[in-house]
């Protein structure tokens, strides 16, 4: 069985949609992790997106979420 997602959670305010994807972002790219790569060598949205084996806009969402400039 195929399910899809309804307008509600396709648009991003469907509290458990939010929690879902806070929950895989914690999981996918910890924070202390993503935070000592860009302290260290100042990696890029795109080294962590390799490094973590994600899309670099996933990468790029993170870094906002965290208040991170993306530079």
């Amino acid at each position: 069985m195929r399910r899809r997602r309804d307008t509600l959670s396709a648009a991003g305010t469907d509290p458990e949609e939010i929690y879902a994807n806070a929950f895989a972002a914690n999981l996918l790219m910890p924070e202390y992790e993503v935070r000592r790569l860009r302290r260290g060598k100042r990696a890029s949205d795109l080294d962590l997106a390799l490094r973590f084996g994600v899309s670099r806009e996933a990468a790029k969402r993170r870094l906002a979420d965290l208040g991170i400039d993306p530079r």
